[in-house]
C-alpha cells in the first residue's frame, strides 16, 4: 500500500545517491532533533514563521505533506517547516524517511538537493558555504553534478572554489 506522505521525488533522489532508507509513517516527533552539521540552510532561514503558519493551517484542514527526511539518529535533514508545523499542531508523529549511514556531508548535500527541488530555495550564501565546505572537507568538485544539485551554473561554482 502506498502511504499518502510517501514521495516518489524524494525516494528517487535517495535511490540515485544509493542511500538506504526506511519509510516510517509514524516517527515520534519528540524523537526528532535539529543538529548542526546535517543541513546547510542557515538556522535563521529554517522553518520561516510565515511558512510554518501556513503549513500548520493546511495540516489542520487535512492536507497531507511529503514525509520529512532524517538520519538514523533521527536528526533532521529535510523538512524543518513540516516538522515545526506538526509540533505546533501538537501531533505526536510524522511520516519520515529514515536514512541509514549518512555522513554529515551526505546529509548536507541531500539537504541542498531536496531544498532546491521543493520548499524555500536556498540563498547563494548558503549554497556557496556548502560547496566551499565540501571542497575543504576533501571532496573533488564535480561542477556538473553540483550544478544539477544546487541549480547554480558550473562556471559560478568553479569560480567560488578557485
Amino acid at each position: 500500500m502506498h502511504h499518502p506522505a510517501a514521495s516518489a521525488q524524494t525516494e528517487s533522489k535517495l535511490a540515485a545517491r544509493h542511500v538506504h532508507f526506511d519509510f516510517e509513517p509514524n516517527l515520534a516527533i519528540d524523537q526528532i532533533r535539529d543538529v548542526e552539521g546535517n543541513q546547510v540552510r542557515l538556522s535563521e532561514h529554517r522553518a520561516p514563521k510565515a511558512m510554518v503558519d501556513r503549513y500548520a493551517e493546511q495540516m489542520k484542514a487535512g492536507a497531507i505533506f511529503p514525509a520529512i527526511v532524517v538520519n538514523d539518529r533521527h536528526e533532521i535533514v529535510d523538512g524543518n517547516s513540516r516538522w515545526i508545523a506538526s509540533k505546533r499542531n501538537r501531533r505526536e508523529t510524522i511520516a519520515a524517511y529514515v536514512c541509514a549511514d549518512l555522513s554529515d556531508l551526505q546529509a548536507r548535500s541531500l539537504s541542498v538537493e531536496l531544498n532546491q527541488s521543493h520548499g524555500l530555495s536556498m540563498t547563494d550564501d548558503e549554497i556557496r558555504a556548502f560547496v566551499t565546505g565540501a571542497v575543504e572537507e576533501g571532496q573533488i568538485l564535480d561542477t556538473k553534478s553540483y550544478s544539477r544539485m544546487t541549480g547554480v551554473k558550473a562556471s559560478t561554482l568553479a569560480r567560488w572554489v578557485a
